[in-house]
């Protein structure tokens, strides 16, 4: 019996399980086995499992850990299907809302803390245009070249000073050349 609801037994002995405590611990037993077998398809129902407890236990004592667990299922899908960056992010989103709710002082805090390090150490680099302010800035941080800095601000003025660029990504831009410029001064 998984430990979660070996607890919940241990608490109310009399008790029946909820439905999603049961999905949940069937969504994680098949999630394990099927990452170890790269089994896509176990994966993908196991997924669907914790999406559904996840669903049915808000506002629980138990959502941060379905949730985390959902972001478990996110990164290992990542893994085997398309579209890996929006998975991964799916994934890290989730994982960072399950810790962020978790109750002070909870002991499972470390666990999911060195589940986040890990996922985020296994992020692969971000990949940038060759022009982009990104790329300048991230050339510039390798060879501290002038010049790459003064392109990335420039680029940066340009986009923010663009006509048509909606407010939030000029609010981004802004920050940005506000970054660029603390770093040049």
């Amino acid at each position: 019996m998984p430990e979660d609801l070996r607890e919940l037994r241990e608490r109310d002995p009399q008790g029946v399980a909820p439905a999603y405590e049961i999905v949940h611990a069937v969504g994680v037993a098949l999630f394990l086995g099927s990452v170890e077998e790269g089994h896509k398809e176990g994966i993908t129902v196991s997924t669907v499992c914790l999406l559904w407890a996840r669903q049915e236990a808000e506002g629980t004592p138990s959502e941060p850990y379905i949730t985390f667990n959902v972001g478990s299922a996110a990164l290992a899908t990542a893994g085997v299907a398309g579209e890996p960056r929006k998975y991964r992010r799916v994934g890290l989103d989730h994982r960072r809302g399950a810790l962020a709710s978790l109750p002070d002082g909870d002991r499972a805090r470390a666990g999911m803390l060195a589940g986040l390090r890990q996922a985020l150490a296994e992020e692969p680099p971000a990949v940038h245009p060759d022009d982009s302010p990104e790329a300048e800035v991230s050339a510039y941080m390798r060879d501290g070249s002038r010049e790459r800095l003064d392109r990335a601000v420039d680029t940066l003025r340009a986009a923010v000073d663009a006509p048509r660029t909606e407010e939030p990504h000029r609010s981004r831009r802004r920050a940005e050349l506000g970054q660029v410029l603390r770093m040049r001064f």
